[in-house]
C-alpha cells in the first residue's frame, strides 16, 4: 500500500492529478461480428461437406477449433499421436 501512495504522491508532485476511469468501452471481439462467423462457417461447409451433409456437431466442432489456436495445435498433436507420417 505504501508504494501505491508514494506512486499518487509522486504524479500529483508534478501538478499531475490521477484519475480512474472504470467505464469500460463496449469492445466486440472479432469472433462475435457476424461477418467474422459467416466466414468461418462457409469455409466449414465448402471445405468439409459430404453427399450426406454435415452433422451440427461437427460443424460446431471444427468452429471451435478454428477459433482457438491453442486447442488446434493439441487436436492435431493427439490426432496423429499414433498415426505414422510417410
Amino acid at each position: 500500500m505504501e508504494v501505491i501512495k508514494h506512486f499518487i504522491d509522486s504524479i500529483t508532485e508534478k501538478g499531475l492529478v490521477p484519475n480512474i476511469n472504470l467505464d469500460r468501452p463496449n469492445y466486440v471481439q472479432p469472433e462475435d461480428r457476424i461477418q467474422f462467423r459467416a466466414m468461418r462457417l462457409l469455409i466449414i461447409l465448402g471445405k468439409l461437406t459430404t453427399n450426406n451433409g454435415l452433422s451440427k456437431e461437427i460443424i460446431a466442432c471444427v468452429d471451435f477449433l478454428l477459433r482457438n489456436e491453442h486447442f488446434q495445435t493439441k487436436f492435431i498433436l493427439e490426432y496423429y499421436a499414433e498415426k505414422k507420417i510417410y
